[in-house]
């Protein structure tokens, strides 16, 4: 229980909250497997499937990643409090077609509605890594 709410104000919180989320996200994490051969393959199979929302922290900009002129857009990412996500190595898909990369969560609080990550997607020509 928090400081600020009950148990039942904060799973009545909770549930408007998630009410609120129209999309969904399928989490994907990061695996690396032996290859046999002394290296190791990565894949990312999905860990599980949220409802979540989303929204753009700013206008998407253009960076050199590569010797290459790059598109990325950063947004944040709403999801049901104590989903299982993590950053750095989890992938999100919202809806089927976009996919971002977590790159951080926000700390657990016990008062907190939702569960708060930013991510980063990059245009298509950058991933080749699966996801």
């Amino acid at each position: 229980m928090s400081d600020f709410f009950s148990a039942a104000d904060l799973t009545e919180l909770r549930a408007v909250a998630d009410s609120a989320m129209a999309g969904t996200l399928v989490i994907k994490r990061q695996v690396r497997s032996s290859n046999g051969m002394g290296g190791f393959s990565t894949t990312y199979p999905a860990v599980g499937t949220v409802i979540c929302h989303i929204w753009p922290t700013r206008q998407p900009d253009e960076v050199v990643s590569g010797a290459r002129v790059v598109s990325r857009a950063e947004w944040n990412l709403g999801v049901p409090f104590g989903t299982d996500i993590r950053e750095t190595t989890d992938w999100g898909e919202y809806n089927g077609t976009v996919t971002l990369q977590i790159v951080s969560v926000q700390k657990p609080v016990t008062w907190q509605a939702q569960t708060k990550c930013q991510a980063i997607t990059v245009n298509r020509e950058l991933k080749d890594d699966g996801v």
